[in-house]
């Protein structure tokens, strides 16, 4: 895997063998939305000169502090679609079921490609196996 981009609250791998773009989320914590906009911003410059259209996009969100809060949520309600139109379909991985409702709640609300929630990375590499 090739790496893309790194910041504080990012890290992104290229996997083109399995044509799959790796989104790490780190632990570290935003410190205010400017940070949350600024980082999106930076994760939108990188998928958009980077050659995934159609690649399928992980997104890690395992070390991640869990935000549910309106002002974070309508944030990645402004990013969310053009971070995620490029990509044939998004797997996001969490650590717990709260996770994973919060993510399929999203999911709901927001337009994008087809998504698929893991808790493991056997069930990741399962999402990828199916092309």
């Amino acid at each position: 895997m090739r790496e893309l981009y790194r910041d504080d609250y990012y890290v992104i791998h290229l996997d083109a063998p399995r044509r799959a773009v790796f989104v790490k989320r780190t632990a570290a914590p935003f410190p205010t939305l400017a940070d949350v906009e600024g980082s999106f911003r930076q994760l939108l410059d990188v998928v958009e000169v980077s050659s995934v259209r159609g690649f399928t996009c992980v997104v890690d969100s395992r070390d991640a502090i869990g935000r549910n809060d309106d002002a974070f949520e309508e944030t990645l309600a402004r990013y969310r679609p053009r971070l995620f139109s490029p990509f044939r379909r998004i797997v996001m991985l969490v650590r717990t079921t709260i996770g994973k409702l919060q993510v399929e709640r999203l999911g709901r609300t927001h337009a994008g490609p087809p998504s698929q929630v893991c808790t493991t990375d056997d069930e990741v590499d399962r999402a990828l196996a199916e092309r």
